[in-house]
């Protein structure tokens, strides 16, 4: 879907299209972190793994503000 997006928007110099093409590209790595993240805890991290959700979650931030001079 992203690449179908992505050259439909880029055919028909959609700026529109192509950023969000962006925003599913970040939603994908959304989910691609989201199952990397592991939500149990364990004895040596009692409040489990968050620090990485965390982590990419800010990652995630900073490509959403990157596209943001896109669209004005």
């Amino acid at each position: 879907m992203v690449a179908l997006k992505a050259t439909v928007g880029w055919m028909a110099e959609s700026l529109r299209l192509l950023v969000d093409t962006l925003h599913s590209v970040t939603d994908s790595a959304n989910s691609v972190r989201d199952c990397l993240a592991n939500p149990h805890p364990d004895r040596d991290y009692p409040y489990s793994h968050h620090k990485f959700e965390s982590i990419g979650a800010l990652g995630i931030a900073c490509l959403k503000f990157s596209k943001a001079p896109l669209t004005a």
